[in-house]
């Protein structure tokens, strides 16, 4: 897999998100800023360090239409040292994306990324770049569709998609 194209596409859409953008560089597009205060849910990540630090990390959560599709995404701040992100992105009731990146511009910048397809429940398949791809002009395809996106209230569901895939990627 050619890990240097596959960061750059998970930077490409992070930055869709309103994730990652270096300073002063605007988000392109009419998808909102996903680590906006409207998006944030009550819900958190907790997890404690090797160093036994405990963390207690936001979780955000927004929706949009596009006729007659339903997509729903979820952000997860997953960082202990530096900003590391996980994003689980479906459309209506199909399998979820889950994509992780740390940020490019800070401490260790050979970080690839992950990029998964939830197979079904905790069993993930890493995404291929031509994945990825697909998944990236979608993405580009969202931000050019001027959708109105809400904070999502049932979160329950990609919240638990979010657990499973963060639990299979320690376990990787």
């Amino acid at each position: 897999m050619n890990l240097i194209l596959q960061k750059e596409i998970l930077i490409h859409i992070f930055k869709r998100f309103g994730i990652f953008l270096a300073e002063g560089e605007t988000q392109a597009g009419f998808i909102d800023n996903l680590l906006d205060d409207a998006f944030i849910t009550n819900k958190k990540i907790g997890f404690e360090s090797e160093d036994k630090k405990k963390y207690s990390n936001n979780v955000w959560a927004a929706s949009a239409t596009a006729n007659p599709t339903k997509l729903k995404v979820l952000v997860a701040d997953i960082h202990e040292d530096i900003p590391e992100y996980t994003i689980i992105f479906q459309m209506d009731n199909m399998p979820a994306y889950a994509l992780r990146l740390a940020s490019p511009y800070v401490g260790e910048t050979d970080d690839p990324g992950s990029a998964y397809l939830n197979a079904q429940n905790d069993k993930w398949i890493e995404a291929s770049v031509a994945v990825q791809a697909k998944f990236l002009y979608g993405v580009e395809g969202l931000s050019e569709l001027p959708l109105h996106w809400s904070k999502l209230d049932e979160v329950d569901d990609l919240y638990k998609i979010l657990i499973q895939f963060l639990n299979f990627y320690e376990r990787t």
